[in-house]
């Protein structure tokens, strides 16, 4: 089967992406900075996790694979680390990157990508149709969204970015924008 490995689990991209890994029957494992998303994970049956603030949790989560390596590597953070994602992926393996939270890879490490012949893909957004299937992929699989337990008026909207920003989110955020179209209804019957 196909070994995937997530980092920053707690992220709306970060949960969509293993709950289609998931779906599709892989052995997921992931990284955060919070043992409770870790534990979240574990629940819906991610095979273990570590976290990333330990400068050794590529080695961590080598050992929970038994030593072997990840097919996929899907990363929004890029930065530092990158090489490390490399030596985690296996020969042919592929890493998919939709982000870079954590800056640049300086120290980029060339050579172990054309010698494992590592594929790097960059993405960003889909096509119509690509987002037609993953509408039937999630329906097929009944996978909904996850939502932050807290919703932000627009008013509040900053204090949003903040919780994000200190990574205390836990799936989508959510704002409201009721008082918002209220208040432009009332303005527009004027």
């Amino acid at each position: 089967g196909i070994n995937a490995e997530y980092g920053g689990i707690g992220g709306g991209v970060a949960l969509f992406a293993f709950l289609f890994c998931s779906a599709l029957g892989a052995s997921v494992y992931v990284t955060s900075s919070s043992p409770d998303k870790l534990q979240w994970a574990k629940k819906r049956g991610a095979e273990g996790g570590v976290s990333y603030k330990d400068p050794n949790w590529h080695k961590e989560i080598l050992k929970l694979t038994g030593g072997k390596s990840f097919d996929i590597i899907i990363d929004g953070a890029g930065g530092g680390d990158f090489n490390k994602l490399i030596g985690l992926t296996s020969i042919g393996g592929k890493i998919v990157i939709f982000g870079a939270t954590a800056g640049k890879s300086e120290d980029f490490n060339l050579h172990a990508v054309f010698l494992k012949q590592i594929s790097i893909l960059g993405t960003s957004m889909g096509s119509d149709e690509e987002f037609s299937r993953f509408l039937s992929f999630m329906d097929k699989h009944k996978i909904l969204p996850v939502m932050d337990d807290e919703v932000f008026s627009l008013d509040n909207i900053l204090s949003a970015f903040k919780k994000m920003e200190q990574g205390n989110q836990f799936g989508k955020l959510v704002v409201d924008m009721t008082a918002y179209h209220q208040k432009k209804t009332r303005t527009s019957k004027l």
